[in-house]
C-alpha cells in the first residue's frame, strides 16, 4: 500500500513539474525581460489571414514556451546573482559581461579575448593585407571622383586594459588594434582616422569611456574626441568642411548610474553636449524604403539626413554602435547629404553609392575584426537598368509562366558568371535564393542588354504576392535599379 501511494505522489510531482511552468507562463507574451533587456517571444497565432494552419505555428510555440514558462525569469536572476557573487562575471541581453576591480565592465564574449588579452597580433602580411587592400578601393573610388576615409574606434579594454580582472592576464602589451592603427597610419591614397592617442591621453583628467552603464562604448567626452578624428580625416579632401568645436556646447557634467536585480551597483560623470546652434539637418526615415533597401542589420540603425544647404559634400558612413549611437547628429551638420549604414549591410554600399553620388565613402568600425571586414569591401562600378520585363499581374493557380526581364549593363565592368554577376528575384521583399544566371563562357559587355528567363512561376499560397528584379554580385552586393510588380492569384 505505501509503495503505491508512494508511486501515486511520484507520478503527481512528476507531472507538476511539467505542468506547473505551463500555467505560471505568460499566456500572451511579449513583455519586455527586465534580465535580458529584450522583448520576449508572443505566442504565435494558430491560423494565416487565409485561414490555413501557419507553417511557422510550431517555431514560435518552442520559442514562445522557452521564453515564458514561469519560473523562467527567477532563475535567470538567480543565475546571474551566482556568476556576479562567486565569478565577478555579469550577463546583459544573453551576453558575456565581466567586471574589473574597480568596477569596470566590459563586454567580453569568448570572440572578444583573444583581443582582450592580446592573444592574437596580426602579423606584417595580414597588416599589409588590409593597408593594401583600403589603398586598392581608395583607388577604384578615384573614377567618380570620390574620396576614402577610414577611421578605427579603439576597443575599451585597449584604452583601459589596468582596469581589467586579475585573472586576466594579458599575454602581450600590444594590441590588435594599436597594431593595424600603426600601420593605417602609414598608408597612401585615402584618410586615415585616428583617435586612439587622444583617448589615452586624455582618459587620466576625465573618463573617455562609460565606466559601467555601458559596457562596451565610449561615453560622450571620449566619442567627441572620435568625431572630431574623424572629421579631421575628412577635411583633408574638402579643406572648407564646417568641423564643430567644443566652443559650439554649452557642456555640463552629468550622473549616470547602473543597478541591477542581483547586486551590481555603479556610478559614473560623463560629460553632456547642448548645441549653441539650431540644427539644420533633418532626418528623413522614408529614405531606405523609397530605394528598397534590403538590410541585415538586426538594430535597423541605418539613417538618412538631408541639409539644405546643398553646396556641402555627399558623405556615405560605414560604421557600427560607436557611431550611430554617438556621431551621426553632430556629422549630419556638415553635409548635403550623410547616410549611415552598419557595417553588416556592406554588400549593399556599391547600389547606395549608384544611388547617393557621394562625394566621400567613410568605413569605420571598432578594432581589428571591423577594420577587416571593412577591407574586404568591394566596389566595382557595377550599375543595371531593368529595361523591361514582361511578368503577369495576374496569375491562375495551377499553372506555371516563363517570364523575360530585359537588363542592360550600364556599368564599366563586364558581366559574366565566372564573376558571380546573376539576377536576383525577390518575392514579398525578400531573398529567397532565386537566382537567374548568365550562361557559361559569356560576358555582357557595358552598353549590353540580356534578357533573363524566370521559368516556371507558379502561384504561391497567398491570394496576392509581389517580385522584385535586381542585379548582384554574389555575396558581394546587389546593384542597380530594382524593379516591382504585384501580382494577383486566382
Amino acid at each position: 500500500m505505501k509503495s503505491t501511494v508512494f508511486k501515486v505522489l511520484i507520478i503527481i510531482m512528476f507531472f507538476a513539474v511539467l505542468i506547473l511552468p505551463v500555467l505560471e507562463s505568460d499566456k500572451i507574451g511579449g513583455a519586455l525581460s527586465p534580465n535580458e533587456n529584450r522583448y520576449l517571444a508572443k505566442f504565435p497565432p494558430l491560423f494565416t489571414e487565409n485561414h490555413n494552419f501557419s507553417p511557422e505555428f510550431k517555431s514560435g510555440f518552442e520559442a514562445w514556451l522557452n521564453d515564458n514558462l514561469g519560473g523562467r525569469q527567477k532563475l535567470i536572476q538567480l543565475s546571474k546573482a551566482i556568476n556576479y557573487r562567486l565569478f565577478d562575471e555579469l550577463g546583459f541581453s544573453g551576453y558575456r559581461v565581466i567586471n574589473g576591480p574597480n568596477g569596470w565592465l566590459f563586454y567580453a564574449p569568448d570572440p572578444e579575448i583573444p583581443y582582450i588579452v592580446n592573444s592574437f597580433v596580426p602579423d606584417d602580411a595580414v597588416k599589409m593585407n588590409i593597408k593594401n587592400s583600403f589603398e586598392r578601393i581608395a583607388e577604384g573610388l578615384k573614377g567618380s571622383n570620390t574620396s576614402l576615409v577610414v577611421g578605427m574606434w579603439p576597443p575599451k579594454f585597449d584604452i583601459y586594459p589596468e582596469e581589467l580582472p586579475s585573472n586576466l592576464r594579458l599575454i602581450n602589451t600590444y594590441s590588435a588594434a594599436e597594431a593595424i592603427d600603426n600601420e593605417l597610419k602609414t598608408a597612401k591614397g585615402f584618410s586615415y582616422a585616428s583617435p586612439f592617442s587622444e583617448l589615452v591621453a586624455n582618459k587620466s583628467s576625465f573618463p573617455t569611456y562609460s565606466r559601467a552603464v555601458d559596457v562596451g562604448h565610449w561615453n560622450q567626452y571620449g566619442a567627441f574626441f572620435g568625431y572630431s578624428a574623424l572629421m579631421e580625416a575628412v577635411k583633408e579632401n574638402f579643406p572648407d568642411l564646417r568641423i564643430l568645436t567644443e566652443e559650439d556646447f554649452s557642456i555640463t557634467e552629468v550622473e549616470r548610474e547602473l543597478k541591477t536585480d542581483w547586486g551590481f551597483a555603479s556610478k559614473e560623470t560623463d560629460l553632456h553636449y547642448e548645441p549653441k546652434f539650431s540644427r539644420t539637418a533633418i532626418e528623413d526615415a522614408g529614405f531606405f524604403d523609397r530605394i528598397n533597401f534590403v538590410s541585415k542589420d538586426i538594430w535597423k540603425s541605418y539613417r538618412y539626413f538631408q541639409n539644405p544647404d546643398t553646396t556641402l559634400p555627399k558623405a556615405i558612413l560605414v560604421g557600427d554602435s560607436y557611431v550611430w549611437q554617438f556621431l551621426l547628429q553632430n556629422m549630419a551638420e556638415s553635409f548635403s547629404e550623410l547616410v549611415f549604414i552598419h557595417y553588416l549591410d556592406l554588400d549593399q554600399l556599391g547600389s547606395l553609392a549608384a544611388v547617393i553620388e557621394p562625394d566621400v565613402i567613410m568605413l569605420t568600425g571598432q578594432g581589428f575584426p571591423a577594420i577587416w571586414a571593412l577591407s574586404q569591401v568591394s566596389l566595382q562600378n557595377l550599375y543595371a537598368e531593368i529595361v523591361s520585363h514582361d511578368t503577369p499581374t495576374t496569375i491562375e493557380r495551377g499553372e506555371s509562366y516563363n517570364v523575360n526581364i530585359l537588363v542592360r549593363n550600364t556599368g564599366d565592368q563586364a558581366w559574366s558568371e565566372d564573376d558571380q554577376i546573376r539576377l536576383c528575384i525577390f518575392q514579398d521583399g525578400k531573398d529567397h535564393g532565386y537566382r537567374v544566371h548568365l550562361p557559361e563562357g559569356f560576358s555582357l559587355e557595358p552598353g549590353q542588354e540580356y534578357t533573363f528567363v524566370l521559368y516556371n512561376l507558379r502561384a504561391p499560397t497567398g491570394n496576392t504576392t509581389y517580385l522584385e528584379y535586381q542585379m548582384l554580385e554574389e555575396g558581394i552586393q546587389y546593384f542597380g535599379e530594382k524593379e516591382r510588380v504585384d501580382i494577383v492569384v486566382k
